[in-house]
């Protein structure tokens, strides 16, 4: 796999609340503006089913996040 330089790893400074928190308020902000259609958040699971994979860090399940975008008003 690819490995980038130390001290420059992706989103290290982000935590699982604030992600929750930015990610519902993104909606938020879409929803308001009237004019951006339909959206949608890229990826649900592949944590579950992909673990140990590049692709793991990108899954939504068992984050607070998915509780957060589930409990969100629609």
């Amino acid at each position: 796999g690819w490995v980038g330089a130390s001290g420059y790893e992706y989103a290290n400074d982000n935590t699982p609340d604030e992600q929750a928190q930015w990610t519902v308020r993104a909606y938020e902000l879409m929803k308001s503006w009237g004019w951006v259609g339909p959206a949608f958040l890229w990826n649900l699971n592949y944590g579950v089913t992909n673990p140990g994979t590049e692709l793991a860090q990108w899954g939504i399940v068992g984050r607070p996040v998915y509780s957060a975008l589930a409990n969100m008003p629609k």
